[in-house]
């Protein structure tokens, strides 16, 4: 199957945060108390950026990345997070940072 066929987000990347759920600044501050280090963090599927953006205080970088192009043309900026497209199975942050 196709990436074209599993893409269920592109078609209304423009509207996607709006009726995305928010979640709490405790969850990201327990999330990142689980890193022994904060000097790299990966969001894999970033979507928007939402959870990026929320994690973004608790790590020097931050590589957000998500299969669609259109998810990532209308992610938040914020000045520690590098956006990019790339498949979830690429798997690791060595791969998508490279």
């Amino acid at each position: 199957m196709s990436f074209k066929d599993k893409d269920h987000f592109s078609g209304h990347a423009d509207r996607y945060e709006a009726s995305r759920p928010t979640y709490p600044d405790a969850l990201f501050a327990y999330l990142s108390s689980l890193c022994p280090r904060h000097d790299l963090a990966w969001d894999c599927a970033t979507g928007n950026g939402q959870a990026a953006v929320a994690l973004a205080p608790y790590f020097t970088t931050l590589i957000a990345t998500d299969a669609s192009q259109k998810q990532i043309d209308h992610a938040r900026p914020c000045e520690n997070i590098q956006y990019r497209v790339a498949p979830g199975r690429q798997g690791t942050t060595r791969e998508c940072v490279g």
